[in-house]
């Protein structure tokens, strides 16, 4: 327990360096649930570069667009939550972002393989946050951890 509790706090550590939020999945899947906001999460692995690039030059720009509102953020590192990852992303791309977004009492659920600049991701937020009607319904995000 211990070594796990130094492992998590590592790893909030570096994630707090980048500027993108601390939140776990299971926390950022609950505040989206509860406040009904859109939930993005990054699931990559530190050996891809694409991963690094989203999670320390892409992403903290996000979070200082006003015109894209409030979005939830979590990062899930493959190589550190396997089973999540892959219940998250169901294809072979190792990076990717994905979006659950709410319209009434359905989730949407869509996702960016391996996007290449800030651009690409603003674009990609900006598309569904703003039109959430066209995108996968019916699609709930992933509840991990719960019984």
């Amino acid at each position: 327990m211990v070594a796990l509790t130094a492992h998590l706090a590592l790893h909030v550590a570096i994630l707090s360096t980048s500027g993108i939020p601390t939140r776990t999945y299971e926390e950022a899947y609950k505040r989206a649930v509860d406040q009904r906001q859109p939930l993005l999460v990054l699931v990559g692995s530190e050996s891809s570069q694409a991963y690094k690039d989203l999670r320390v030059k892409y992403l903290p720009s996000v979070k200082v667009d006003e015109s894209i509102g409030e979005v939830v953020l979590a990062v899930v590192d493959r190589d550190q939550r396997p089973e999540l990852a892959k219940e998250l992303v169901q294809s072979a791309v190792e990076t990717q972002l994905v979006l659950y977004t709410h319209d009434g009492d359905q989730w949407q659920r869509i996702t960016l393989p391996a996007p290449k600049s800030p651009t690409e991701v603003h674009y990609f937020l900006k598309r569904n946050i703003l039109m959430t009607d066209t995108i996968e319904p019916d699609f709930v995000p992933v509840q991990w951890g719960s019984s």
